[in-house]
């Protein structure tokens, strides 16, 4: 998958959660300028990020990538 559209996934699943980034921050214990990073598809989460985002969001890690 290609970043922003990952990007635009996490996006989309933190506002359906009515997160906010620094919420989402301390949810998955990332930090809020990884939480940025993502966002803007600077970076790519993978292996204990990807998890914990999964975790904030109360979804196994492959709904968030496929």
């Amino acid at each position: 998958m290609r970043n922003k559209e990952l990007a635009s996934k996490i996006r989309e699943l933190r506002n359906r959660k009515g997160f906010s980034q620094e919420d989402l921050s301390v949810f998955s214990g990332l930090s809020l300028r990884t939480i940025q990073r993502i966002e803007n598809g600077e970076t790519e989460p993978r292996g204990d990020s990807l998890k914990r985002l999964a975790n904030a969001f109360g979804v196994s890690p492959d709904e968030i990538i496929d």
